[in-house]
């Protein structure tokens, strides 16, 4: 009965939907290795299901992010698109548009999930990614893990998928293990524990997270 009744808490549901619809996009990485090709058909089904569920239950009381962050996310977007203008820089644009695509993503979770909920099951879930990565790179130094399949990440990086929150390896790097959770490399994944570490620190106050976060953190190192 309590699994049954989280499973169908809907915050649950929402940080669910939330995961599975960000996975196409920087930094995260999943729905390469869960969908493959059809990765971008897929999201957009999932965003368009939590859409679904936001107009049905909040038709008429929408709310937009905190202030602040609205003034400082357009600042930002407009300084990146002056910067690649001046630079006639694609990449710079694209990071402009990826603050936008987060800016929606936030707006969804305001109107669907208690953002202390996310917050929590969010770092939770990186913990636990964290602990994989740990015990995928033992196994896979044993010889315990053997290469499940590879995916091809944007047009000059692959992900090797050693199941334990895909494992990778470099091919230019000597084959050097480089775990890196369910983004797109370590340093990622290690900016997004310094984040949580911030969050943690403000809202929760949890000493054992914190700890979990900073020393499981040792085992993205960029190399082994």
């Amino acid at each position: 009965m309590k699994i049954a009744k989280i499973i169908f808490n809907k915050n649950f549901l929402c940080f669910i939907l939330a995961l599975l619809s960000l996975g196409s996009f920087y930094p995260f990485v999943h729905s390469y290795v869960l969908f493959g090709n059809k990765k971008l058909s897929i999201t957009i089904f999932f965003i368009s299901l939590w859409l679904i569920f936001i107009i049905q239950n909040k038709i008429d009381k929408l709310k937009l992010p905190n202030k602040k962050f609205n003034i400082i996310v357009f600042i930002q977007v407009i300084f990146i698109l002056i910067w690649s203008v001046v630079l006639d820089s694609i990449s710079i644009r694209s990071q402009g548009i990826n603050l936008l695509i987060s800016w929606i993503f936030v707006f969804l979770i305001v109107n669907s999930i208690d953002v202390y909920y996310f917050l929590k099951a969010f770092i939770r879930i990186n913990i636990i990614s964290l602990v994989l990565c740990l015990v995928g790179i033992i196994f896979v130094v044993l010889g315990w893990a053997e290469l499940y399949s590879t995916h091809k990440y944007n047009s000059d990086r692959m992900i090797f998928n050693y199941l334990f929150f895909f494992i990778k390896r470099e091919e230019l790097m000597g084959l050097n293990i480089r775990p890196a959770g369910y983004y797109d490399e370590p340093g990622s994944f290690s900016f997004i524990i310094m984040l949580l570490l911030l969050l943690n620190r403000k809202f929760f106050k949890n000493l054992k997270w914190e700890y979990l976060m900073l020393f499981l953190t040792i085992s993205i190192l960029s190399h082994f």
